[in-house]
This record gives structure tokens, C-alpha cells and sequence, in this order.
């Protein structure tokens, strides 16, 4: 970016560059969205270059700037929500969560329309940047960095909660590359992973450090069978210690507990109109609209 070209000077005034202004953060590329690097590479040099390129990153950034995501993909939980706490806080304009344009971002942003009211013959300046389009960058990076938080799926193996604190509880489904269904509830004092094969590609399993896999029971069933249980193997890629279930057939699910069968309840909750009232997370609303400012 901007920053780096300036240590080999520039001309004055300085030109246009659309490399540095529409393709920010250029050099996590290779984290995201090529995918060549991520958590298998830690302990590797390139990973630690990553990880200290993200915690120099500026406080402010574009709004389709991709840093919630480079976060999850690191695996960096707190710096994640804190880069998108950051981003609704900088960028969200109205209830639904999208947003304007912001001052500086074209030429007509962050000026005034003189505004004449045919009925009323009232004139007055209303800010210019109010009624430009909707912006639906913000939204899309945020939801994608939480995704690749509760579940990531591209290096040849299934992550549960990757970038999820130990303090953290989350309940999800979603669907992992490989033609896996997930569904997981991780919270403080219990653990329930469930692992469906549609095509009976093999899975290797990788749950969260702070859940005890000695403590766990696990469990295989084939379609509307009941589950029984089962063992399991550990595969050693890098730093990662896999839980091996290559012989998966499809239609068949790994059930991953904190307690045995008989014991296992589902904990969560379902909250009715949950977009019902304004909510505050840190500094950030969601549900509070700017309108005009």
C-alpha cells in the first residue's frame, strides 16, 4: 500500500494509484483470498509475518477493507471482533447495517446539495454523502470473517471455532468444503460437534486447544442408524494435530461430546424477533440509524 511506496518516495503531488486506493492491503493476499497461507503454516516464519503485518494494521481502514477477515483466517479471536466492532462503528449508517460512502471518497462526497423545496419555496444544504447508494461491502466482510471465525474448511481439514475465545459460546450450521454439514454448540462447559459426509470424502477434525479431546466421546452413525461409539486417530500436519475419520462414507456423521449420549442436551436458545431493538456491542450500535448527520 500507500505506506510502503512512501519509503521509496513519490512524486509530488502524488498520482493516482488504483492499486493503493481500490486493492488495500495487497500483501495479505496470500491469507486471503488466495487461501495459500493460514493456520497450517504456524510456526512458520511466513505465518509470523502475517500476524505482525495485522497487528501493525491502521485503526481506520476502507470499508471493503478485508481485516475481520484476515483476523479469523489467522485465528486471532479478539483482534477479529475488535476489527469488525471498529468497522460498524466507523462505517454502519442505518438500522439494516448498511452504509454510505464516507467523506473523501469521491469528489462529491462530504459536500452540499442546495436543496429547494417547491412547496414550501424553503431552500437549505443538506450533506451530499446522505443519498448516495446504499454500500454493501462492509456487511459481506464482516459475516464472511465471522464465518471463517466459527468454521474454516479450505486447507483439507474441518476447524471448529478457530478464531472463537475460550469464553465465547457459539452455536451454528453451516457447510464445510469437502461436502461436509457442521453443526457445533462449543460453549464454556460443554461441546457438542456433529459432522455429516454428503460424499464420503475423507474428514479430518480440528477442534479448538481449549477443549480437552481426552475428555471427549465420540460417536458414528450411518443415515437413520442409531450412534455408537467409536475411536478415533490423530494425523500430524505442522503444528496440527488432527483427529483422523478419513473412512467416512457418505451420508454417515461423526458426533463429537463433552458428555456421553445418554446425557446430551442441546443448550440453545431461540431468541423471538432478535433484530427487535437496538443492540450495543463495545462502542458500536446495531439498530440506531445516522440518517442525516
Amino acid at each position: 500500500g500507500k505506506r510502503y511506496r512512501k519509503t521509496f518516495g513519490t512524486t509530488d503531488p502524488e498520482p493516482d494509484n488504483l492499486g493503493d486506493d481500490a486493492f488495500p492491503d495487497a500483501e495479505l493476499a496470500p491469507l486471503y483470498p488466495s487461501g495459500v497461507l493460514g493456520l497450517k503454516d504456524r510456526g512458520t516464519h511466513f505465518f509470523e509475518t502475517m500476524q505482525n503485518q495485522i497487528l501493525l494494521h491502521p485503526y481506520i481502514y476502507a470499508h471493503w477493507g478485508m481485516l475481520p477477515i484476515f483476523c479469523a483466517r489467522m485465528g486471532m479471536a479478539d483482534e477479529f471482533l475488535e476489527a469488525s466492532h471498529r468497522a460498524i462503528e466507523a462505517f454502519q449508517h442505518f438500522p439494516c447495517g448498511f452504509n454510505v460512502e464516507n467523506d473523501g471518497e469521491f469528489p462529491a462526497v462530504g459536500k452540499f446539495l442546495n436543496v429547494y423545496n417547491t412547496l414550501t419555496d424553503d431552500r437549505s444544504k443538506l450533506r451530499q454523502d446522505a443519498f448516495i447508494h446504499f454500500d454493501f461491502e462492509t456487511v459481506p466482510v464482516i459475516m464472511q470473517g465471522l464465518t471463517d471465525a466459527l468454521l474454516q474448511s479450505h486447507e483439507g481439514c474441518v476447524r471448529i471455532c478457530p478464531a472463537i475465545r475460550a469464553e465465547d459460546s457459539v452455536s451454528y450450521s453451516l457447510f464445510a468444503e469437502g461436502g461436509f454439514s457442521v453443526f457445533a454448540e462449543v460453549t464454556a462447559d460443554s461441546c457438542v460437534v456433529a459432522v455429516t459426509s454428503q460424499r464420503g470424502n475423507p474428514l479430518y477434525l480440528d477442534l479448538p486447544p481449549y477443549l480437552d479431546r481426552d475428555a471427549l466421546y465420540a460417536y458414528r452413525a450411518e443415515q437413520d442408524a442409531d450412534f455408537v461409539p467409536c475411536d478415533w486417530k490423530i494425523v500430524e500436519r505442522g503444528q496440527d494435530r488432527l483427529l483422523d475419520f478419513s473412512d467416512l462414507r457418505a451420508g454417515e456423521t461423526v458426533l463429537m461430546t463433552a458428555v456421553t449420549l445418554d446425557e446430551l442436551e442441546l443448550t440453545a436458545g431461540k431468541i423471538s424477533a432478535p433484530n427487535g431493538n437496538m443492540k450495543q456491542h463495545g462502542t458500536a450500535y446495531l439498530g440506531l440509524p445516522r440518517l442525516l448527520q
